[in-house]
């Protein structure tokens, strides 16, 4: 049976369809070619993080042998690894022959590859393909180790032996090239070489660690810049003690008053081979005096200063306080004190004291030489130098000199009261500003005898001579008195004296006078006055002032 003539015209137009898809590179139904070439469009020759996607997806493009995009047909992606590659997953051209895809990156640093295939529509096998590199970087810090240089024993302010070793990973253990990192310490003195840096190639950096001082065990603190926890390195410092140096600052040479603060604390520093050490344990003590110190003991700053109050005690004078370093919990020793000096000087005056010159008595018209003697005392009683005190006799007819004497280093004044002039007391006041006055009392009595009292002359037979009771009592100061008579009835007097002090051949005086009262109640004597063997010289003197 041969075909019908209809029917021919049909078939070979399927013959011609299937022709057609051979030539074309066949079909995956009808209406899908199969793709002649393919080729990477965009997305290659990327730079990206490890684990993320790169910042371009990859494109590629299927067409058939006259170029026209081939739409619909599967393309599959797929990791290049050692031993075959990893299916990351699959895509289908649009309508522009074109598939895109996210590429993860693998989690290694370095080279990655991407293969994309284009699979055959009809038995699903890889057809044709077109590769893409990337290289692949590592991510951010996640991770400090430490491969060296932990538990080491130096010494202050020298290096250690090895360097601190340390290595910044990423997440996935990859070495984190150009990670920012910060080695600190607590510890005063410390120091890193170098001390900020970044990591190299191999995330890996190599610190030299200078120990600080005092603290026996110190830590290097290792920070990167984008992580949260830091990492930690210890060292101890050797054992024995520190010969430290300890230095006054401030607070030596002051002045203040008793049982009061002074007015700058006394501040010291503790050093090491120049370096401050802060955190040593400074004893404070009163090396001279009555003085009270707080603290007694301090800890230094940061710039290793220790500072301390000095409160004087209750005793004028000078003070001294000590200040010494012997903290034998923190191996710190001080090779010598520092001590500061102070003056502590007595308080305001408070009372005043007579020492001499009161209660005495004497006879009129003898020449009365009082010493008037004043101490000044704050309330502790200690004296009260460079105070003014004025002497003012306020009752009889006495005279002082100076009026105004100030108080010595003991506190003293002194002044010379003189008086006998008129019966009755006599009385002086010695005053000192904010003070109630001291008195000084003295009597002046009748005289024993109508010539007793001070005969003033040229120094002739001992003048100024002082007679009391009706004798001759005292001569000049620059004479003796060997030998002395009463006055007679009639006035008359013998007496002897020799020139003070005795020489080696002593001259002797002889005197001889007459004392005589006038109507007025005044009094003198004359006569003569020979001396050793030779002839009488005639003298005369007057009782007064």
């Amino acid at each position: 049976m041969y075909p019908s003539p209809r029917g021919c015209p049909a078939r070979l137009a399927a013959a011609a369809a299937l022709l057609l898809s051979v030539a074309c590179g066949g079909s995956d139904g009808p209406g899908v070619p199969v793709p002649a070439t393919f080729e990477r469009v965009s997305g290659f020759d990327q730079t990206g993080v490890v684990g993320r996607a790169l910042a371009l997806p990859v494109v590629v493009r299927a067409a058939d042998a006259t170029g026209a995009p081939v739409a619909g047909i599967t393309v599959r992606f797929g990791q290049s690894r050692p031993g075959g590659a990893l299916p990351l997953g699959e895509g289908v051209t649009d309508a522009l022959g074109r598939a895109t895809f996210s590429w993860v990156l693998d989690i290694w640093i370095g080279p990655q590859q991407l293969t994309a295939e284009v699979l055959h529509p009809d038995t699903g096998q890889p057809l044709l393909s077109v590769g893409f590199d990337a290289l692949a970087v590592a991510d951010v810090a996640a991770r400090i180790d430490v491969l060296g240089g932990q538990d080491q024993v130096g010494a202050p302010l020298e290096l250690l032996p090895l360097p601190i070793d340390l290595q910044v990973t990423d997440r996935y253990g990859n070495q984190v090239e150009g990670a920012e990192v910060e080695v600190t310490s607590a510890t005063a003195g410390a120091a890193f070489q170098p001390a900020r840096f970044t990591t190299g190639p191999d995330g890996r950096a190599f610190v030299l660690w200078t120990l600080g001082l005092p603290d026996w065990q110190q830590e290097a603190v290792i920070s990167v810049a984008g992580l949260a926890e830091p990492v930690a390195v210890h060292a101890s410092r050797g054992p024995g003690n520190l010969a430290v140096d300890l230095s006054l600052l401030s607070g030596d040479g002051q002045e203040g008053t008793v049982d009061a603060a002074l007015p700058a604390p006394v501040v010291v520093q503790v050093s090491y081979r120049g370096v401050p050490v802060p955190g040593a344990r400074v004893d404070f003590a009163s090396a001279l005096g009555a003085g009270a110190v707080a603290p007694a003991s301090a800890p230094t700053d940061a710039e290793g200063k220790a500072s301390a109050t000095w409160t004087f005690g209750t005793v004028s004078g000078p003070n001294r306080l000590a200040a010494d370093v012997l903290d034998l919990e923190g191996g710190l020793i001080a090779t010598r004190q520092a001590v500061a000096q102070a003056a502590c000087l007595a308080g305001p005056p408070a009372s005043l004291t007579i020492q001499a010159g009161d209660g005495l008595v004497s006879p009129q018209w003898v020449h009365a030489y009082v010493p008037a003697r004043l101490l000044v005392a704050d309330r502790f009683g200690n004296p009260a130098p460079g105070l003014a005190v004025t002497f003012t006799p306020v009752r009889g007819s006495g005279v002082v000199s100076p009026a105004t004497a100030t108080t010595d280093a003991a506190g003293v004044a002194r002044a010379q009261w003189e008086f006998g002039r008129t019966l009755g007391e006599e009385l002086l006041e010695a005053r000192v500003a904010g003070l109630l006055p001291a008195r000084f009392h003295a009597t002046v009595t009748a005289p024993g005898s109508p010539y007793d009292g001070t005969y003033w002359a040229d120094g002739t037979c001992g003048a100024p001579l002082t007679v009391a009771n009706g004798v001759v009592v005292g001569a000049g100061p620059d004479w003796t008195l060997t030998a002395s008579g009463p006055i007679d009835a009639g006035g008359a007097a013998t007496w002897s004296f020799n020139v003070r002090p005795p020489e080696t051949m002593p001259v002797f005086h002889h005197c001889r006078g007459t004392f005589a009262l006038d109507a007025e109640g005044g009094a003198s004597v004359s006569g003569t006055y020979v001396v050793m063997m030779g002839g009488g010289t005639p003298w005369s003197a007057v009782r007064g002032f």
